[in-house]
């Protein structure tokens, strides 16, 4: 029963693949994946590669990288980021990439000084929006597969396959449209802040023809709710460390995934996340749930992240061998746009809403959603 209901799984997966977009566990690691609207929002230039590989104890590949890069000109408010995708499911089987550029607004505020909320009295708030233009393809290359007809029990494989399928095809070029709003606001005088957002993916229903037929992209609409907690003490040497709960919710067609957790840092260079994250496909309703541990190591410039999802649903952790994330992310210092212009402004400081002179204490708040 249990090989069965792998098999089910693996061929649900692969037929949910033509359409679902992959999610990631490290989101923190490239914001720009979670919502478009984070584009610019630590102002400095940042370039980041996550990559996913899932379920590494089943046949068949399934590897997702994710490439970003952003930066912010603080004068005119707006973040710029380009980010590229490479979607790997079953061998080559099915490959999809796509390349998406974001732009975003960054509308900074106070809140009065005779708020009905005293805690929100003078306190710093931004409001993000973003859109995202798109282009995407999806390949099939067939001669990645071995078919029973070529296989022989001496000379192993022999011949062409006999089975009527071509060497390979290709998608039309889709044009995909996203849009994301952010709001970001500080809840006390230590900085601590919450993080609400939502996010809409293929908004325009993109059409990919493939083999003579023609399949809508269906949209994919994601949300999130973070309150970042700034702890301070005798103990943390005045290093700002923030403790951050909260989660994610991702809805597209027939799956639903929700990641609910913290994450931790400790000192000015470390931060861990524990999570929880059930993704359930409504046909034919299977669930594989996981238990999720991450951690990033950051220095001033460079950051390294793993992640590993264990499987504790009932396709179990001894098959599926769980799931891995590697990320590595580069942030060069006072380096953005515009910023002659931003010189001496005060748009150059209020366009961020946790202080720019808290990274120079902890290297990892750059990561924080």
């Amino acid at each position: 029963m249990r090989n069965l209901f792998i098999s089910i799984l693996i061929l649900c997966f692969l037929f949910q693949a033509k359409a679902q977009d992959p999610v990631f566990s490290m989101f923190y690691l490239n914001k720009i994946a979670l919502n478009p609207a984070y584009t610019g929002i630590n102002r400095d230039l940042q370039f980041s590669v996550l990559n996913r590989l899932q379920w590494t104890g089943l046949p068949g590949k399934m590897n997702t990288t994710n490439a970003s890069l952003d930066v912010a000109c603080p004068k005119s408010r707006l973040g710029f980021g380009l980010m590229f995708m490479n979607d790997v499911a079953g061998d080559a089987f099915l490959t999809k990439n796509q390349a998406n550029f974001s732009l975003a607004a960054h509308i900074p505020g106070r809140y009065p000084r005779n708020s009905a909320l005293k805690f929100l009295r003078g306190r710093k708030y931004i409001f993000s929006a973003a859109l995202q233009y798109g282009i995407a393809q999806k390949r099939v290359d067939w001669n990645n597969l071995v078919f029973t007809d070529q296989l022989d029990e001496i000379l192993g494989i022999v011949r062409p396959s006999n089975a009527p399928i071509g060497a390979a095809e290709v998608t039309n070029l889709v044009h995909d449209l996203g849009a994301g709003l952010l709001f970001r606001s500080e809840i006390s005088r230590r900085s601590s802040y919450i993080s609400i957002g939502v996010a809409g993916y293929h908004l325009n229903s993109p059409v990919e023809s493939f083999y003579g037929t023609e399949v809508t992209v269906p949209m994919r609409f994601s949300g999130h709710l973070f309150v970042n907690f700034r702890i301070s003490g005798k103990f943390s040497n005045k290093i700002p460390i923030y403790l951050t709960l909260g989660g994610k919710y991702d809805h597209q067609q027939t799956l639903q995934t929700m990641q609910t957790g913290g994450t931790f840092t400790f000192g000015k260079n470390f931060l861990l996340g524990l999570w929880y994250r059930n993704q359930t496909f409504n046909i034919p309703n299977i669930n594989t749930d996981a238990a999720v541990i991450n951690m990033v190591y950051s220095t001033k410039f460079m950051s390294f992240g793993y992640s590993y999802d264990l499987t504790v649903s009932q396709l179990g952790v001894s098959q599926s061998q769980g799931t891995h994330e590697f990320g590595v992310s580069f942030r060069f210092d006072q380096i953005y746009l515009c910023k002659k212009q931003s010189k001496l402004s005060r748009a150059d400081r209020r366009c961020f809403l946790v202080d720019h002179k808290f990274f120079q204490g902890n290297d990892v708040v750059n990561y924080l959603p």
